[in-house]
């Protein structure tokens, strides 16, 4: 109804329909969808924070190149700089774009001025350079951004997750167990199922490599239960 609407030119019938159909989507592609819908009949600056959220959902969905040519048509304002820049990152480094995604992200973090704004960015900065341009101070990088996050209450179980990671990967360190655990069931019982299925990755790598072949096997078979 909302895309009739919106060609028969009825913006607010539009606009409502289509936030209807997204907030009772199941699946985050199809509410993206309906988010772009309900942006394209909006008024600013509202128009801007749905052009984002369903850029967001757009990422989600394994769609980082509708979500790049939609946040590349929005000049966000102070209060969405964080949200779109973490956006566009997470986009640009799933088309193998990770330099542009740092960028981004550093321009971003120049402006901002509000703390957990700050600390999203980081933490997002965070992952991009852990799968791609790894060096010997991420671990220590990990750590501060890790309780920034704690100390914020802001991405606190993303911010666990990727130092888990960062010490499996880079110091292959056992300590990453842990908070790798402890991440993989908070995600859980937030129903975050990407970020789960991100963190049971690196979770399931760490368990074989430090021979813990039991705990591997059942996160993979949770994971796959969970994922039909």
């Amino acid at each position: 109804a909302a895309r009739h609407f919106s060609a028969a030119g009825r913006r607010e019938d539009a606009y409502r329909a289509a936030l209807v159909a997204a907030r009772a989507a199941r699946r985050k592609g199809d509410a993206a969808g309906h988010f772009a819908i309900a942006a394209a009949n909006a008024s600013e600056p509202e128009a801007l924070e749905l052009r984002v959220r369903a850029a967001e959902l757009l990422v989600d969905a394994g769609r980082p190149q509708p979500a790049l040519d939609l946040l590349d048509a929005v000049e966000p304002p102070p209060e969405l700089v964080a949200r779109w820049a973490v956006a566009w990152s997470r986009a640009a480094a799933a088309l193998g774009r990770p330099l542009e995604a740092l960028g981004q992200l550093e321009s971003a973090l120049a402006t901002v001025t509000d703390d957990t704004d700050a600390v999203r960015i980081r933490i997002e900065a965070l992952r991009v350079r852990m799968n791609a341009d790894p060096s010997p101070e991420i671990v220590l990088e990990a750590q501060r951004v890790e309780e920034l996050a704690r100390a914020t209450g802001v991405e606190e179980v993303r911010a666990m997750w990727i130092r888990g990671a960062v010490l499996y990967w880079e110091a292959e360190d056992p300590a990453c167990l842990p908070l790798l655990r402890e991440a993989y069931a908070r995600a859980r019982a937030t129903r975050d199922f990407i970020l789960e299925c991100e963190i049971a990755l690196n979770r399931y790598g760490a368990a074989q490599f430090f021979s813990l072949p039991d705990e591997a096997r059942a996160v993979a078979r949770e994971t796959a239960i969970r994922a039909r």
